[in-house]
């Protein structure tokens, strides 16, 4: 653990910088990607998809697995979390996703 306060406070500090770095590092490629500044992913809303808004998420992330993602870097492209797209896919019946 640490000694003094200090060091904890500036293990924190160092810790905070580097999130803050990724985060701005991860916004600049939103960014580049929609063309928009102020991108709010739909996963802010994604608790009032319907279903057939589940559907076609469904279908998204799959599209992007058959290009070669990874399933929660395809979640995080299309702005849902893995456990929704997983959720969901039971919810609705949808099988297992089987590559082409």
């Amino acid at each position: 653990m640490y000694e003094t306060s200090s060091e904890s406070i500036s293990s924190f500090m160092h810790w905070a910088a580097g999130r803050i770095a990724r985060e701005v590092e991860e916004n600049e490629i939103i960014e580049k990607e929609t063309g928009v500044r102020n991108y709010q992913p739909d996963s802010v809303c994604a608790r009032f998809y319907n279903e057939d808004d589940k559907i076609k998420a469904i279908q998204a992330v799959n599209y992007y697995r058959d290009e070669g993602m990874k399933t929660p870097d395809a979640c995080k492209k299309f702005g849902i979390c893995t456990s929704s797209y997983n959720r969901w896919r039971r919810q609705l019946g949808v099988p297992k996703y089987k590559r082409k």
